[in-house]
């Protein structure tokens, strides 16, 4: 079987094509740019690298089954009062219930509407300043908390 010209030009086209349907797909399935795309379109967008950081520390590095199974970048608990894109509940093995979302961008979607539902300032100019304001609202018990995101944010 020869290829000519129009032959090779169709098969090298159709290799394109799906370089890039994969590389979207991925950029799709991929948290960090997840919280990266919608973060950046909020007043929040300052705070990134502190919001990857905070999201790395509660999923394990995106490893855990919070993160994979159930949609939950943050480890966002069942909120009692304000309202929530979760979709359903996980109850933890340690006891803790969690959200569970349809997908990532929902997870991200729900933490911005937690930082709106107690008026996060937006002046935050360090990591440590934005843990410990997060610490402050109770967000976390763990007692090392500012610091162990603070790590994350340093490495």
């Amino acid at each position: 079987m020869s290829l000519n010209g129009s032959d090779v030009l169709a098969w090298l086209l159709g290799g394109l094509a799906i370089l890039f349907l994969s590389s979207q797909t991925l950029m799709k399935t991929n948290p960090t740019r997840t919280i990266t795309r919608i973060i950046r379109r909020s007043k929040y967008k300052d705070y990134l690298p502190y919001i990857l950081a905070q999201s790395k520390l509660e999923t394990g590095n995106f490893t855990s089954r919070l993160a994979l199974r159930e949609k939950n970048l943050f480890g966002m608990g069942v909120p009692s009062k304000r309202k929530s894109l979760r979709i359903d509940t996980y109850l933890a093995p340690n006891g803790e219930n969690f959200s569970v979302f349809k997908n990532w961008s929902d997870s991200v979607k729900d933490y911005l509407m937690y930082l709106e539902e107690f008026n996060f300032p937006t002046n935050l100019n360090t990591c440590r300043a934005f843990a410990t304001k997060l610490k402050d609202q109770g967000y976390a018990t763990d007692p090392d908390y500012i610091n162990k995101i603070v790590r994350v944010c340093e490495s």
